[in-house]
């Protein structure tokens, strides 16, 4: 915590404490109205807090207008350079803003979107897309937008907005939006994504044009004294031999994990226009 108040000071930002009817805010930017959580992995597990540990906080503090961004403790030992920039783009921060109609967006293959995501994404690289848009600048590769079928299997659905990210440093307005119609049109029906509420609000969603069409309550991850980040899909029973009569939870103690709730996800649709 005192690491990401140092690093969010030495950017020239004035940070404090916030305390509101028992509910605390880690690291504070009042002329922002935004405000940072770090999460240890151990005190913000199962062990310590309830499944709606985190979601209750931040819905507290967005009624009283004030964004919530929880920074969980795997995440800034694993991928730190990608959680600094997205945290400099919620600061406003970036040196480098672009109209998107300066920007030349065209289909990339999946192997150069992986990649790109690889390096720029907090969450890394996703399976491959059916449809993978590269964002370009004077040829270079500035941004990438990554679309195809969720994991989830009960959703009717057909395609989502899996990732999108820029180079470090690089804002490009009016982007959503853009990448959001050619993706309609190229599937020729409704694009789906989710705003992971524990680092987004979803405004910039509905700046963009998309629509507000159910919300998700939180789910959870995994994390180990190593600070690597584990997906609940990779510890599904019949992928780590979970013992018969055992539950995942008791596998996963047994195995050292701490398991980890979010905030929950806002589900969004941008409409497709014939």
């Amino acid at each position: 915590e005192k690491e990401l108040k140092d690093w969010i000071n030495s950017l020239g930002i004035e940070t404090v404490k916030h305390n509101d009817s028992g509910f605390e805010i880690d690291v504070y930017v009042p002329a922002l109205n935004l405000g940072f959580e770090y999460n240890g992995v151990y005190w913000h597990s199962t062990k310590y807090k309830k499944p709606s540990y985190h979601a209750a906080k931040t819905a507290f503090f967005r009624k009283k207008g004030i964004r919530i961004i929880h920074i969980f403790e795997c995440f800034w030992a694993q991928r730190q350079e990608q959680t600094k920039d997205f945290i400099r783009s919620a600061l406003r921060l970036n040196p480098e803003r672009i109209g998107s109609r300066k920007c030349v967006f065209t289909q990339i293959s999946p192997a150069s979107a992986s990649q790109f995501c690889k390096m720029h994404h907090m969450q890394g690289s996703t399976s491959a897309g059916s449809f993978n848009i590269g964002v370009f600048r004077d040829g270079i590769l500035i941004g990438c937008a990554v679309f195809g079928k969720s994991h989830r299997q009960n959703l009717v659905e057909k395609y989502f907005l899996k990732r999108l990210c820029f180079k470090s440093g690089v804002t490009v307005s009016g982007c959503l939006s853009k990448i959001a119609l050619l993706a309609t049109s190229h599937f020729k029906e409704n694009i789906f994504s989710f705003a992971d509420l524990s680092i987004s609000d979803g405004k910039g969603y509905l700046a963009a044009g998309w629509e507000i069409v159910g919300m998700s309550k939180p789910d959870y991850f995994y994390s180990n004294q190593k600070m690597e980040i584990i997906t609940k899909q990779s510890r599904k029973k019949s992928s780590v031999e979970t013992p018969l009569g055992m539950t995942e939870d008791q596998h996963a103690e047994l195995d050292g994990l701490f398991k980890i709730w979010d905030c929950g996800k806002m589900k969004l649709m941008f409409p497709y226009k014939a």
